[in-house]
């Protein structure tokens, strides 16, 4: 997996010396990215995630990530594909399956995801860029 596709995509090669891996994206900073997640048992994108990390750990291998305004999660399992807007994660624990996460912007937002989130019009009128949709999030919500 490449770190420099600039798509979303997550690097699951280097890792930091705490076992968290290191991070792939180049158009965003996964610890400011926000997704739309889907779960394996939905048809339907039904929540965010934030500050996404995999862990590459012995006594941990999976992805931990905020799912504002709620908690933290610590998910047992492995990025499967690596997707144009974000990429798909395989979950061994909770809600086990392929889960989709999709990379927010501004125009994905405004068209649908605004919708999973309370005060999702007023954020809309709030914001004009992606970059401020981060923004928005991250000092909401931060890690």
């Amino acid at each position: 997996m490449s770190a420099n596709k600039g798509d979303g995509g997550m690097d699951n090669k280097a890792s930091d010396e705490q076992g968290r891996t290191k991070p792939g994206f180049a158009k965003q900073n996964c610890r400011k990215a926000v997704y739309a997640i889907r779960f394996a048992d939905r048809d339907k994108y039904s929540g965010f995630a934030m500050c996404c990390q995999l862990w590459n750990r012995e006594d941990f291998k999976g992805l931990c990530y905020l799912t504002p305004p709620d908690r933290p999660h610590m998910i047992e399992g492995a990025v499967v594909k690596e997707t144009k807007q974000g990429f798909v994660y395989k979950s061994n624990g909770h809600a086990p399956g392929e889960w989709e996460f999709k990379a927010l912007t501004i125009e994905n937002f405004r068209k649908q995801f605004y919708k999973l989130v309370i005060g999702g019009e007023e954020i809309v009128r709030s914001v004009e860029t992606t970059e401020e949709l981060y923004e928005w999030f991250n000092s909401r919500f931060p890690a």
